[in-house]
């Protein structure tokens, strides 16, 4: 490793070090979630045998809320294929329309366009309807074991438009993200 390779993870380190790993470990899942996707297709996602994949759920999960914004908007959280159920039983339909293999995440388009009130009177996307939710597991040895990352996106939006490039266009936005363990 180059000097300048070194003192750049080491001036990177001095930087994350008072956000602890939690945060390290979110910025490497954003930045694998941006990486290589597959294509959508007009078949149903597949099952797959890799166990760093989110598997599509054939029975409830239940899922602890762990972050600061899931223990105070969503709740614990139960997830079916077609539907997100939050602790206070407010819920949304959901559906998958793509997957990255590599990543573990999931796309899913919410198909009751709703933004339902959760606890604390806390709504799930701000003030805008939720359009698509990605889920991504990052498996054991975590600070957290699911992702849920939330959007407002009227249009039709794939894995590989993500993250969003232009921060300012409000029309299509990065609402929350929520963290869950199992």
């Amino acid at each position: 490793m180059s000097k300048i390779n070194f003192l750049k993870i080491e001036t990177i380190e001095l930087i994350l070090k008072p956000f602890g790993l939690r945060l390290l470990v979110l910025l490497s899942a954003v930045t694998l979630a941006a990486c290589q996707t597959v294509e959508p297709t007009d078949a149903p996602v597949a099952k797959q045998s890799n166990e760093a994949s989110w598997q599509l759920p054939t029975a409830p999960q239940t899922w602890r809320a762990v972050s600061r914004t899931a223990t105070g908007v969503t709740g614990d959280i139960t997830v079916t294929r077609d539907q997100i159920v939050f602790q206070n039983g407010a819920s949304i339909q959901i559906k998958a329309v793509d997957q990255d293999l590599e990543t573990g995440t999931t796309l899913y388009q919410v198909t009751s366009k709703t933004n339902p009130e959760l606890l604390n009177g806390n709504l799930l996307c701000g003030q805008d309807p939720v359009n698509y939710v990605t889920f991504t597991q990052l498996g054991p040895k975590r600070a957290f074991d699911l992702s849920m990352t939330v959007y407002y996106y009227p249009e039709a939006l794939r894995l590989k438009d993500l993250p969003l490039r232009d921060k300012t266009d409000l029309t299509r936005t990065l609402c929350a993200i929520y963290n869950y363990i199992s």
